[in-house]
């Protein structure tokens, strides 16, 4: 009769547990204490647990979900931290439980893709940028930046600030923000209006910017009408900082537009015959070994790439001698015309002079 709470005036009683009025005879209280409403319902609230146990296990609990957090969390920035694939999640938290079954964090670790995803982009990403903009709103920076295009055809503008860290005094430099451009129009005014856009949204001040970096590209630092321009109309004062490597690459595309093509066009036609069978590697493997003491990969010239010509020029004139070899032979076997030229053109040694030019 523990759940009854009785009512002395009236002579009723009421059971808690079923929330009912009952008379408080004898026979009454055992007919309904014999019900089945009656034991349903004493029945859950046994099984049930009370709110202080309940908060009791959860403040329990708490270390040891915070360490599980804890290591997600270093889990994903280590993944983005050396740009490791995502799907390789799927599998390296099953293997990790595998590896360390005897720890209870591993065991409860669970992460995949879409979740490192998450976390990346809702827990890291906030906080890192929040600690930027909270360093970079009271003190000078410099910003530098560069466009780019990804696979989807989609166009950012990449923005990285560099400051001096008040606390440690090391100059950092972090990634601000990937300002998202309209590919049909990257003006400068548009350019500009967008990472103006972006300063405002995290209520950073123009004027606190100091200096910036950027490649040499017209749009960006044109004297009249680019973003660095813009810039400087809000900011006088403004150190514009160019790419060294963009315009040494530029420097050196120019002047070996003066020389003959004939040079550029052996370093292509060479790696295009060597790497266009596996027996003509193997073939110069062999040569190599006999000539040059040592394999050395024939380089493809990529124009893309900066600067790529001066180690595609190394390259061939440590093979030299071994290419010519080779290109004796090819033409015997293959018969080409093609093997013929290359042979002609190794042979000639003002075109050989141009490589040391």
């Amino acid at each position: 009769m523990q759940y009854i709470h009785h009512f002395v005036q009236n002579l009723k009683c009421k059971c808690k547990v079923c929330n009912v009025q009952l008379k408080c005879g004898k026979s009454e209280l055992e007919k309904h204490a014999s019900s089945q409403k009656h034991k349903l319902n004493v029945r859950s609230i046994s099984s049930s647990t009370t709110l202080s146990s309940f908060m009791t296990n959860k403040l329990n609990e708490n270390p040891h979900l915070e360490a599980v957090k804890k290591a997600e969390i270093q889990l994903a920035a280590f993944f983005a931290e050396h740009n490791v694939a995502f799907n390789v999640a799927d599998h390296l938290i099953p293997l990790l439980k595998d590896i360390f079954c005897d720890s209870k964090i591993a065991k409860d670790l669970e992460m995949h893709r879409k979740k490192l995803t998450n976390i990346i982009k809702n827990v890291i990403a906030p906080m890192e940028t929040s600690e930027v903009i909270k360093i970079i709103k009271n003190q000078p920076f410099s910003i530098l930046v560069d466009e780019s295009t990804d696979i989807t055809v989609n166009k950012f503008m990449c923005v990285l600030v560099r400051f001096v860290h008040p606390i440690s005094g090391n100059v950092q430099t972090r990634l601000l923000e990937l300002v998202c451009l309209n590919a049909t129009d990257c003006s400068a005014n548009n350019i500009f209006k967008q990472f103006e856009e972006c300063l405002k949204t995290k209520d950073i001040s123009i004027s606190n910017i100091i200096g910036i970096a950027s490649d040499g590209a017209n749009v960006m630092v044109g004297e009249k009408n680019s973003f660095v321009s813009r810039l400087k109309s809000c900011i006088p004062n403004l150190i514009l900082m160019k790419c060294i490597c963009h315009s040494s690459a530029l420097v050196a595309s120019k002047a070996c537009k003066m020389l003959p093509r004939s040079a550029e066009d052996l370093i292509r036609s060479v790696a295009s015959y060597v790497s266009g069978s596996a027996k003509r590697s193997a073939q110069l493997v062999e040569i190599q070994e006999i000539f040059d003491g040592q394999r050395k990969k024939i380089l493809k010239l990529a124009d893309t790439r900066w600067l790529a010509l001066h180690q595609c020029v190394v390259r061939m004139l440590d093979c030299w001698t071994s290419l010519q070899h080779f290109f004796l032979v090819a033409v015997q076997e293959d018969k080409l015309k093609s093997g013929q030229s290359i042979l002609n053109d190794l042979n000639n040694t003002i075109i050989k002079c141009y490589f040391f030019s």
